[in-house]
């Protein structure tokens, strides 16, 4: 009986320990979504303010240029995929993996240029310029905040 009370004991530690452990995981977790949703306000005030867009432009510009952001992180993400792991790639799929890059980049310059023309739908040739200024110099307030961690 004292067997059966240490090893219940036992279990109940374990549950114990490994719902403490996935909760504060799943705290980390959304607390790294709550300051990333942070950043992408601020950063959509930032644009907001350089491209002096009213609340209607806002409203038609944003919709566009979240999707613009969903491609390009979309390529980030298919690039980085390709990068990991490459010390232990045998040089066939090393070369597989460069092809994979340069197509993907290839990608990331028509992503540029479809949404060049969409931008002049919605904004001013000087706003689209403004933009793509902003954000260079939101990234660079970000690394100078938060410094290069990469």
């Amino acid at each position: 009986m004292r067997k059966l009370h240490a090893l219940s004991a036992k279990v109940m530690l374990i549950f114990g320990l490994t719902y403490l452990l996935t909760t504060s995981i799943y705290a980390q977790g959304a607390d790294k979504r709550r300051n990333i949703e942070r950043i992408q306000e601020f950063k959509q005030q930032y644009i907001k303010e350089v491209l002096a867009l009213s609340d209607e432009d806002a409203a038609a510009f944003f919709p566009l240029y979240d999707s613009y952001e969903e491609e390009r992180a979309a390529h980030r993400k298919k690039l980085n995929n390709l990068k990991v792991g490459f010390m232990a790639k045998t040089d066939e799929q090393l070369e597989e993996d460069l092809n994979a890059m340069l197509v993907i980049k290839n990608d990331q310059l028509e992503t540029e240029k479809k949404y060049y023309q969409k931008f002049k739908e919605v904004l001013s040739i000087r706003q689209v310029a403004a933009l793509y200024y902003a954000e260079n110099q939101f990234r660079k307030k970000l690394l100078e905040r938060f410094g290069d961690n990469n």
